[in-house]
């Protein structure tokens, strides 16, 4: 139901990498309609992006990951030599 629901689990200490996403996600909000969920990472400002920020709990984490319909993750270290 509503729009897709990109989701991603982490901490104040590893919100950078979805930081790093965010121009992306900015481009990608301006083109299609979709939901953002943040979990545990804290508040932070993405313009132009619907985003739900959620504390973490590992009561409710894998129901939160089933509730994605995307999950995104960092993969910079594929590419880095």
């Amino acid at each position: 139901d509503g729009p897709p629901r990109i989701g991603w689990i982490g901490s104040p200490a590893t919100v950078h990498y979805l930081r790093v996403l965010g121009p992306v996600l900015q481009v990608l909000a301006s083109r299609v309609e979709f939901e953002l969920v943040c979990i545990g990472g804290g508040i932070f400002p993405l313009p132009g992006v619907q985003v739900e920020f959620r504390p973490w709990s590992e009561d409710t984490e894998a129901e939160e990951i089933r509730r994605f319909d995307i999950g995104v993750m960092p993969l910079t270290s594929m590419f880095v030599k």
